[in-house]
């Protein structure tokens, strides 16, 4: 699908423009556009080369998925590749998912190629559906509410690890399992990839607000100084998060420790306690002469069982006793 949004200067509204028009579009010096395609298919991503003619190189990355950020200047127009984090439809135990973005600006351009529905995107196209005032001030000024917005999707993605993570402590400490483990350990893993995914975002950043590109206006290069510094933010609250989960890992590992000491100790209690107890059983089953009494009194003795039985139950009990005075049990 290919969505083609134009404003001529000095007007007030954005209008929605056919595919038969880009090219009268790109030739009107007046006119800025922002032209979205979302999951292109059949003949949709000839528009990179005729009418848009972009380099080959820009033609290729929009084609090709990409797992890293980045920014590459190509003089008459800049490609930026930059990934949105979103909380996922259904429950799981990753706490979110990521659609790469290609974005292209050029001097009266902006074109963002995607394979799936982004909600960034969704939010620009509303609120130029509201007021041209952002699209007023030219395409570079779109890029920053797209990145702004692009950013600020990482704030539902962090209070959903936060929440993970304060359950998980209630985990641990009261039973934790397997399945908290795989939890505990996938969430450090989406830390990582946003400490990652930040860190790239940010050098983009970076460069846009610094005097290094001249498709963006210097007016401009403070709005992208302001994304920066809350990208920023999220990598300092994703390097906290990750702290407290290496925390919740080493509770886990401490508490799975103490409960196998408690079952070894529990075990080594019921065989200590059942060792005295095996070794009267074994001296009174040995096969002696009844006949001869004299060799082992208790055999001809009427109460002979009973003494065994209560001499081992004596002995155990001694041990329990013993190993309660010492705080053993």
């Amino acid at each position: 699908m290919i969505r083609i949004l134009a404003y001529r200067q000095g007007e007030a509204v954005v209008r929605e423009a056919a595919r038969a028009e880009l090219p009268g579009l790109l030739a009107d010096e007046r006119v800025w556009l922002w032209i979205d395609i979302e999951a292109p298919a059949g003949d949709e991503p000839a528009v990179l080369t005729d009418p848009l003619r972009l380099h080959p190189v820009v033609v290729a990355t929009c084609l090709e998925p990409s797992s890293s950020a980045r920014i590459q200047d190509f003089d008459d127009h800049l490609l930026l590749t930059v990934h949105e984090a979103r909380l996922p439809a259904e429950p799981k135990v990753d706490p979110f998912e990521t659609t790469e973005v290609d974005v292209v600006l050029g001097r009266r351009l902006l074109l963002t190629y995607h394979e799936g529905p982004v909600e960034c995107v969704r939010q620009l196209s509303e609120l130029l559906g509201r007021s041209a005032k952002a699209f007023g001030r030219g395409p570079a000024m779109l890029l920053y509410e797209f990145l702004d917005r692009l950013v600020d999707a990482y704030g539902p993605v962090m209070d959903r690890i936060n929440d993970e993570i304060e359950a998980l402590e209630e985990a641990v400490l009261d039973r934790p399992s397997r399945e908290t483990l795989e939890t505990i350990l996938t969430l450090k893993r989406s830390l990582q990839r946003i400490r990652r995914a930040s860190g790239r975002h940010r050098e983009i950043l970076l460069a846009l607000s610094r005097n290094e590109l001249d498709l963006v206006p210097q007016e401009f290069r403070p709005y992208f100084r302001d994304v920066h510094d809350h990208l920023t933010r999220v990598a300092d609250l994703a390097e906290s998060y990750r702290d407290l989960i290496g925390g919740v890992l080493d509770a886990y590992l401490s508490t799975a420790s103490n409960r196998l000491n408690e079952v070894m100790k529990f075990l080594t209690v019921i065989t200590t306690v059942m060792m005295p107890m095996t070794c009267i059983a074994g001296v009174y089953g040995m096969n002696f002469d009844t006949a001869q009494p004299g060799n082992m009194p208790e055999l001809g003795w009427p109460y002979g069982y009973l003494f065994a039985l209560g001499l081992m139950v004596l002995v155990g009990g001694l041990l329990l006793v013993y190993f309660r005075i010492r705080r053993w049990l």
